[in-house]
């Protein structure tokens, strides 16, 4: 039986996680995986009390999903900068 692996609110099964690592590399060079924090947005979520517009925070998202074939992978992003892991 499998378990869950938890980060934050992302639970993911443990044997799909680890399938994922074992995909063959044909497979994988064909995936890019960048994470991005949007940051503290205006939404119902929060009462509208976020600093930034669903616009502003969606910028980053869209930028990596626009980035080249040689573009960085395994990053993680804010609006500004990349931070460090």
């Amino acid at each position: 039986m499998s378990q869950w692996l938890t980060a934050g609110n992302i639970k993911v099964r443990e044997d799909v996680s680890e399938g994922l690592e074992r995909a063959p590399s044909a497979f994988i060079t064909t995936i890019k995986v960048n994470s991005a924090d949007p940051g503290y947005t205006a939404t119902a979520l929060n009462g509208h009390r976020g600093t930034q517009t669903i616009p502003e925070a969606a910028a980053e998202a869209i930028r990596l999903a626009r980035l080249p074939d040689d573009g960085p992978i395994d990053t993680y992003s804010d609006s500004k900068s990349i931070v460090p892991w």
